[in-house]
């Protein structure tokens, strides 16, 4: 199994039920998840719009491309595709962060919106690499 830890975000209308689903979804292919709250955080990009996040830790038996594949398919049939990307719509943004304990995205460690629901999920997130 491979320990993960995954942010979420929309900033679109319904933003929190566009998080809250696709949490739901990822516990669909996660086991032993552990679930921030789903907290506001403003936006550091030009639109300004708030966002709704959420970072989620699990165990998965499937591989990182498996996973993007998975989650950008996830969020293309949620509606993130090259016109919500050009108005500056997020209607779910899905990452991996971590994988085994390496950071795959090292901006998304300094970032608010990843690191308030980090932070959350406390030492639940290294269960399994212990």
């Amino acid at each position: 199994m491979n320990r993960v830890v995954i942010s979420l975000g929309s900033n679109v209308e319904d933003r929190m039920t566009r998080v809250a689903a696709a949490m739901t979804w990822i516990q669909s292919i996660l086991h032993s998840t552990a679930c921030s709250g789903i907290y506001e955080t403003d936006d550091f990009h030009p639109t300004g719009r708030k966002y709704c996040n959420a970072v989620m830790a699990g165990d998965t038996a499937l591989s990182q491309s498996e996973i993007d594949a998975t989650a950008g398919l996830y969020e293309l049939n949620a509606g993130r595709d090259e016109p919500a990307r050009l108005r500056g719509d997020v209607p779910i943004d899905i990452d991996l962060v971590m994988w085994n304990g390496t950071v795959l995205r090292p901006r998304d460690m300094e970032r608010e919106y990843f690191l308030r629901g980090y932070r959350e999920l406390g030492p639940e997130i290294y269960r399994s690499e212990q």
